[in-house]
């Protein structure tokens, strides 16, 4: 019966041209019961950038998801605790699926967390007043671990390794890494964390790194309310 109100801000910028881009989502959670929780989003995404002939370009797209989770075993009660998580989408334009196994374990204070993630994404795009659906398979890879320094105050850093499959064929591969910081209360809290990109284990675009489909930085504030 616990209800949370999730504000997501995550602040894209960085490529061989000039991109900016910023993703949001306002998402409701609710607890189910006492392992099963869902969540409604509604997401969108505005985008800029330029075209080949140096023109300014802009984009802006609307989405809905629907996300569910069930806990397995608690990270504090258990061994390990472990999560699985499910989640679909649908734009004007795309629709895709999302899987994720969550393993996190808190010893004294500190939180470590990992998460394996698959997503397959259904885009539709018209060329010469056709038709074609393009699919595209995501698999990431999280990492993150946080000290609480205080009761209300923890830091800590965040690891994602981010791979792109098209059509069947293993496109590139990123690594980010960088700081993360949370203030929480009994009624709010608040987490901020800055990804600058690392490397590029596959497909790199400029120097080690991949400037054509990734950013330099990845940046997030994350707002969310106990309602």
């Amino acid at each position: 019966g616990a209800k949370e109100l999730e504000i997501w801000n995550t602040y894209r910028t960085g490529r061989d041209a000039f991109y900016r881009r910023l993703d949001q989502r306002l998402e409701f959670e609710i607890g189910l019961g006492s392992n099963v929780q869902s969540s409604i989003y509604l997401n969108n995404t505005s985008k800029m950038g330029i075209d080949n002939l140096g023109q300014k370009i802009s984009s802006y797209a609307v989405s809905i998801s629907n996300e569910w989770k069930y806990k397995i075993s608690d990270p504090v009660a258990d061994p390990l605790g472990f999560a699985l998580y499910g989640e679909w989408g649908i734009g004007l334009d795309e629709f895709e699926l999302e899987g994720k196994l969550i393993f996190d374990k808190k010893i004294n204070n500190t939180l470590f967390a990992f998460n394996a993630v698959m997503e397959k994404e259904w885009e539709t795009e018209i060329e010469n007043g056709e038709e074609e659906i393009k699919s595209e398979q995501i698999y990431e890879f999280d990492f993150g671990c946080s000290n609480l320094a205080t009761p209300n105050f923890s830091y800590g850093v965040e690891l994602r390794n981010h791979n792109i499959v098209m059509e069947g064929e293993w496109e590139h591969s990123v690594l980010f890494a960088g700081p993360a910081f949370s203030y929480s209360t009994e009624e709010w809290w608040v987490t901020l964390t800055v990804l600058p990109q690392i490397t590029a284990l596959k497909g790199a675009t400029s120097g080690k790194l991949n400037l054509d489909e990734h950013e330099k930085i990845n940046s997030r504030l994350l707002f969310s309310f106990h309602l």
